[in-house]
């Protein structure tokens, strides 16, 4: 029996013309593009479609136009007859992850999403930063290595556990910098610099946590009953309102518990996941944290129709 979990990509997934097949073929995608574009006063389907990558990576439009591009996709997925049992989403991600489980309304957060971004962007002029991704090593050394260079400013933390032999580290760029020439000391098989310049889910992050809460004060959000909800900042399943609700705060310095998350589906039965949104980022590391599963992209006509198949021939 297929048990299907819904997974959501985060920042860095966007490409140029994202979501515009399925725009263009179902209404259900394109009313979501058309109140993203009433609510920001953006062309969000020129952005998403026909814009270039350099805008895109602008922070305040790329969290914005994420989020579009995977409600409106997760509305083809729900009208083809695709339900989920839990959702999850990577940082971002967990927005349109809520979205899927019945805790928020696209058209109240879109708006809260650009905000999210565009603090995050204001931040980095005000706190530069820097993040690597650490391969090849057990997280376990990682962190217990970092923690002997954070001293006073000079801050490094662990930002992402996204599967076994991958994390993400973040902090000050000096102190980044020393993480890894000592992590390669360690035995790191790769060590790759992200093309960001803020510190992303580090403690440095908490002004951005204290600014976005004032926003998080009026929107509404549900209990999730009937779609299980799976936080990055825990790891497991939370349901009630305003747990989801002070997670989405410390979200943005806390680290994102990606592998926790996937092994927790696990153990809840989920066999089938499938990615909602632009990339197969989740995919990869899905299958990386363990290779039965069947895990699913879809992104366009040719992904959607091959997920249908698999998952509604019974």
């Amino acid at each position: 029996m297929k048990k299907v979990a819904f997974v959501f990509p985060g920042q860095g997934a966007q490409y140029v013309g994202m979501g515009k097949e399925l725009a263009c073929n179902y209404k259900e995608a394109m009313e979501i593009f058309d109140i993203a574009c009433e609510k920001l006063g953006l062309d969000m389907k020129k952005l998403c479609f026909d814009s270039n990558p350099d805008i895109l990576r602008n922070t305040e439009i790329t969290q914005p136009a994420i989020y579009t591009v995977s409600v409106a996709i997760l509305n083809v997925v729900k009208k083809m007859g695709v339900s989920a049992y839990a959702s999850a989403g990577l940082s971002l991600g967990e927005y349109a992850a809520l979205v899927a489980a019945g805790a928020i309304d696209f058209g109240e957060t879109i708006s809260l999403v650009r905000k999210r971004g565009l603090y995050m962007q204001q931040n980095s002029g005000e706190c530069t930063g820097s993040m690597a991704a650490v391969m090849g090593l057990d997280r376990s050394l990682v962190y217990n290595y970092i923690q002997e260079i954070n001293v006073a400013e000079n801050i490094v933390e662990i930002a992402n556990y996204n599967c076994p032999g991958q994390v993400v580290i973040s902090g000050s760029s000096d102190a980044v910098k020393k993480a890894c020439d000592g992590l390669h000391s360690l035995g790191a098989k790769n060590i790759v610099p992200l093309s960001v310049n803020a510190p992303f889910h580090s403690s440095l992050m908490r002004p951005v946590a204290e600014k976005f809460a004032k926003e998080m004060e009026n929107i509404s959000i549900h209990d999730c009953d009937s779609i299980k909800f799976l936080s990055s900042v825990t790891g497991n399943v939370i349901s009630d309102s305003e747990a989801i609700r002070t997670n989405l705060i410390k979200q943005i310095y806390s680290p994102v518990l990606w592998e926790d998350v996937i092994v927790e589906m696990l153990d809840l039965g989920i066999n089938t996941f499938v990615e909602i949104g632009p990339g197969k980022t989740l995919t990869n590391l899905i299958k990386t944290i363990n290779r039965d599963v069947e895990t699913l992209s879809v992104q366009d006509q040719k992904t959607l129709d091959a997920a249908c198949l698999y998952i509604n021939d019974l």
